[in-house]
């Protein structure tokens, strides 16, 4: 299980949570476009369950992450 918590400028915030051991990329690139790519966004990161033994991390750098993993498959 995974989660990506999303931060507006104007304090408002958004969690969004999966069922799958780690996010898809084509899922991660969808919820970046749809809620990380505001210009009132100040902070957009993924953490992976058990949140105790993943640290957060940028959504972006998750995104290169996967993108390194499909390209040495």
């Amino acid at each position: 299980m995974w989660k990506i918590r999303i931060e507006y400028d104007d304090h408002s915030k958004l969690t969004l949570t999966g069922k799958h051991k780690d996010i898809p990329y084509r899922l991660a690139i969808k919820y970046l476009d749809q809620y990380g790519n505001s210009p009132h966004c100040i902070k957009c990161e993924y953490q992976q369950y058990p949140l105790s033994k993943h640290k957060a991390m940028d959504l972006i750098e998750k995104i290169d992450e996967l993108e390194e993993a499909e390209c040495n498959e």
